[in-house]
């Protein structure tokens, strides 16, 4: 079940941002472009995880971010799944909130700490930015996968917001399709099979 507000504001967000050129968010957005290649979003699109394009890639990352700000003031987060339109294409995926309620009905996952730091995320900095990566290891596959993030400063919590992409990024890439779609049908009211992906 999608959330019917949260489509509605994506959708209006969509329309007001495709107002701004391309080249406009670009230069806003400059080391934010730069870092995108190395972490692509994804949706699941007719059963098959597809890379979004750039104008969804940025509502996603803004609505996660909203969300993340939402769980430091104690609110309950209870919108899973994200839908809206891009360019006359319907976009369909787990939010933050999707994504971690899949993992933790997933199980069998756990946070690896950094071999230079020893902190459960590693975060470097310069003047505009915070730069975190976090590594999860999936216990039932032993593969480890690495998440990475970035957050301008000028953001209020931004080391916070830079640290739970990160985490986000890492666990998405753990849950598989069948875990998402459980999510996005029951709103994570149901218990996932341990060990998918």
């Amino acid at each position: 079940m999608v959330d019917e507000n949260l489509g509605k504001w994506m959708n209006k967000k969509v329309a007001q941002e495709t107002n701004e050129s391309r080249d406009e968010r670009l230069n806003r957005n400059e080391e934010k472009d730069e870092d995108k290649s190395a972490e692509a979003v994804t949706a699941v699109e007719g059963g098959v995880r597809r890379v979004l394009p750039g104008e969804a890639y940025e509502i996603v990352e803004r609505m996660d971010e909203d969300q993340i700000l939402a769980e430091m003031k104690g609110e309950l987060v209870r919108s899973y799944v994200y839908s809206f339109e891009v360019k006359g294409r319907k976009v369909t995926g787990l939010t933050y909130a999707g994504v971690r309620q899949a993992i933790r009905s997933r199980g069998h996952v756990e946070i690896v700490p950094c071999q230079c730091c020893g902190r459960a995320a590693h975060v470097d900095e310069d003047e505009r930015l915070y730069k975190a990566q976090v590594r999860m290891r999936d216990l039932v596959h032993d593969v480890e996968v690495i998440g990475a993030s970035v957050c301008a400063k000028d953001l209020p919590f931004a080391y916070t917001i830079a640290v739970n992409k990160a985490d986000r990024v890492s666990t998405h890439r753990r849950v598989s399709t069948a875990d998402g779609q459980a999510v996005q049908s029951n709103q994570g009211r149901t218990r996932l099979r341990n060990g998918s992906g």
